[in-house]
This record gives structure tokens, C-alpha cells and sequence, in this order.
């Protein structure tokens, strides 16, 4: 061996050393090979189908579609369910992914599926722009995103129907909320002695006159604004505590809410379109809708579905004022387990009141409101029936 040859391998090594990082941020600038990621410490799965797209998966989330978007020289993956934005780095040439904190590296390569081609001005066109003003967008657009597949876009269409089909005047404040605004815009007169002429309930309330003493007296507007603005916020909580019913979609806009679920498939909406089905009496739609849950990943709802499809066309709405004796049996929640017999339902609950709506048996109490679905009803042993579920039972 020459005399030289440590010195030339010592000064490739050094060459090595130096080309390193370059090699190493060409990889992360880089796109993500396809398969499946695992990732470090849990059970979280990255599917990635294609450069620009993939699947999140978990052992107990439902699949989450996402895209993978590159902006000022940068990764994103698009979380398409909750709308989340999340840095993504590409490391050891494709192979090992860095998801905000976490790590995923590649178990099952696949081949990639081509990249998907997007009509300019769609939401998945730039899919981070779109989320980021989807509530500034149109019923048109927003329709037109979630048949795209943008599932936190289908999430938002029953509360925009509403909204586009409300009757002008319909969006005035609920009794709850003008008490509690009267009673803190009291209270707020009381303390900073509020004249008479611009109190509505004293017989010498007078507007003009009003308008002229808080002109005179800007010190008296200014003590009831921070009363205005207490009272704007505790009608918002009257909202959130004690809302208010939600005006029924009509069947046309159930159609279409069906149809979506059906094109894009996720589970978290399609749960909403079978709640909705349900709450309407289209109990047909509303298993197929919880199909489609089941599709997506959710196991608890595969277990309702299959139940329910037992019944088969005896799945209709019943006009009845007792529940039929017998074992309804759910997948899950606070109550999974119900039997109907000698007049009461055998339940622990405390203080759980009881009515029958259409095939759904819905349970209250004070600080709790949710709902079991009768999957399955089992010939009670012995006992009448004779539960008044109409009337309640305490």
C-alpha cells in the first residue's frame, strides 16, 4: 500500500463528514416514501398512499385523511378531520418521518399512488389556506370542499343549512338569555344609580330624555359598558349551558347530508348524519349512515351496525307509549344494559328518567344527558310491561 493511502482515506472521510449535512437536509426537503409508519412509543400509524396524501391511524381513533403540502420550502401535513396543521420532516431519505414531536419510521413500504391533480381554487388545491378560512367560505364552497373529501368541512354543513334556512327575525335571543341580560343590566343601574328616564320599567322612562342625560353625564356610559359587555357574556353562557333545541334539517337537506356521508366516508360526520336520520324517524338512513362509522374504523360502531341489521326492515319507527318488555343491550356508555319489565327499568342509574323516541331510548338526569341506542331486545323472562315512558318514570 502507498505511503499516501491513509492520508487520502483520512481525507475522504473529512470530505464525507462535511457532505453529511447536506446529504441529511436534501433528505428532509425531501418527500416521504409510502407505506406504513409506525410510530415511537404508541400505537399511532401513519399510512402514507401517495407523495401528497395519507391516512392517520390508531387503535382508538377512527382514520384520519390527511395531505402533505410543501410551503415556503416546507413540509405540512393537513390533518383533513380536526383541521390541524402539523410540521412534518423528512429523515433517512424518506424512511423515518418527524411529526411535530413525535417519530415514525417505516415498517410496510408500499408502492406510492400517483399525486392527485386539483382544480385550482379547490380546498384541497391549498388545503392549509382553506381550512384556515373555512368560515369564511360559501354553503356552495363548503359543500363543494367536503364532497372533495375535507372531512372538518362536512362537520360544519348541518349548522350552515340552519343557518340558511333560519326565517329572518329567528336569531333573536332566547326567554333564558333576555332574563339574564335584564338582570345584569339591572343590577349594573343599580349600583351606579342609573336616572329613572332610561329605566324601561319605571313610569318615567323617557328615551330622548335618557339620551340626554348620558350626553351630560359621559361618566354614566361609561359605568354601564363593562355591564353591557357582563351581560353579553352571560347570555353566552346561558347558550352553552342550557342551549337551546336545534331546528330540525328537512328531509331535502338530510338527502344531501346522506349523500356526502356516503361519497366521503368519515366517521366522525357520518355519526352526525346518523344521529340526525335518527332524530327525524328515517331510521333506514340512519343505519346506513352507521355503516358507513363502521367503514371508517370505529369498531364500537360495527357492533351497533351488525345489531341493527338484524332488524331489517323491522327497523321503522313504533307509535307506543311502553317500551316492549325485554333486554335492550348497547355496545358502550354510562348505561350499556337495559331491562323492561314488571312496570320499571332495572337500572343504577340515580334519578334516570325514561322515554320511549321512536327506536332510540333516550336518558336524562341533572348533570348528565345521553343516549343509549336499543340494539338488541331479548324476550323478558317473566312480568308485564307496562312502562308509561311518555308520562316518565322517577
Amino acid at each position: 500500500m502507498s505511503a499516501f493511502a491513509p492520508r487520502r482515506l483520512i481525507a475522504a472521510f473529512i470530505t464525507l463528514v462535511l457532505l453529511l449535512p447536506c446529504a441529511q437536509h436534501a433528505a428532509a426537503s425531501g418527500l416521504p416514501r409510502c407505506g406504513v409508519f409506525e410510530g415511537e412509543g404508541g400505537d399511532n400509524l401513519l399510512r402514507v398512499d401517495g407523495p401528497d396524501r395519507g391516512v392517520e391511524k390508531g387503535s382508538y381513533i377512527s382514520d384520519r385523511p390527511f395531505v402533505v403540502q410543501r410551503s415556503e420550502g416546507s413540509l405540512s401535513l393537513v390533518d383533513l378531520t380536526f383541521g390541524l396543521v402539523s410540521e412534518l420532516e423528512v429523515q433517512r431519505e424518506g424512511r423515518a418521518l418527524q411529526k411535530d414531536s413525535r417519530r415514525y419510521r417505516l415498517t410496510q413500504p408500499a408502492a406510492c399512488l400517483p399525486p392527485v391533480e386539483h382544480a385550482p381554487g379547490s380546498c384541497l388545491a391549498d388545503a392549509r389556506q382553506c381550512l384556515y378560512n373555512h368560515h369564511e367560505l360559501s354553503l356552495p364552497a363548503l359543500e363543494s370542499g367536503c364532497a372533495e373529501g375535507v372531512p372538518h368541512l362536512c362537520q360544519r354543513l348541518p349548522d350552515r343549512y340552519r343557518k340558511a334556512d333560519q326565517a329572518p327575525g329567528s336569531d333573536t335571543p332566547t326567554e333564558a338569555q333576555i332574563a339574564v341580560i335584564q338582570a345584569t343590566m339591572e343590577k349594573a343601574m343599580a349600583e351606579v344609580d342609573f336616572p329613572r328616564q332610561c329605566r324601561d320599567d319605571d313610569p318615567a322612562a323617557d328615551a330622548e330624555a335618557c339620551m340626554a342625560i348620558l350626553e351630560a353625564r359621559p361618566e354614566l356610559a361609561e359605568a354601564v359598558a363593562p355591564a353591557l359587555r357582563t351581560a353579553s357574556m352571560a347570555a353566552s353562557m346561558v347558550e352553552v349551558f342550557s342551549p337551546a333545541a336545534k331546528p330540525a334539517l328537512s328531509d331535502a337537506r338530510l338527502q344531501r347530508l346522506q349523500e356526502l356521508c356516503t361519497q366521503v366516508g368519515e366517521s366522525g360526520f357520518c355519526m352526525e348524519v346518523a344521529t340526525l336520520q335518527w332524530d327525524a324517524g328515517h331510521l333506514q338512513e340512519g343505519r346506513a349512515a352507521l355503516q358507513m362509522v363502521c367503514d371508517g374504523g370505529d369498531g364500537s360502531s360495527c357492533r351497533q351496525a351488525a345489531a341493527l341489521l338484524q332488524l331489517g326492515a323491522d327497523l321503522v319507527p313504533q307509535a307506543s307509549s311502553a317500551v316492549p318488555c325485554g333486554h335492550y343491550v348497547a355496545s358502550g356508555g354510562l348505561l350499556d344494559e337495559l331491562t323492561f319489565g314488571d312496570g320499571r327499568p332495572d337500572s343504577h342509574a340515580p334519578r334516570a328518567r325514561w322515554r320511549l323516541r321512536a327506536a332510540v331510548i333516550a336518558q336524562r338526569r341533572s348533570a348528565w344527558a345521553g343516549r343509549i341506542d336499543a340494539l338488541r331486545a331479548l324476550p323478558a323472562a317473566a312480568g308485564r310491561c307496562a312502562v308509561q315512558c311518555a308520562a316518565g318514570v322517577q
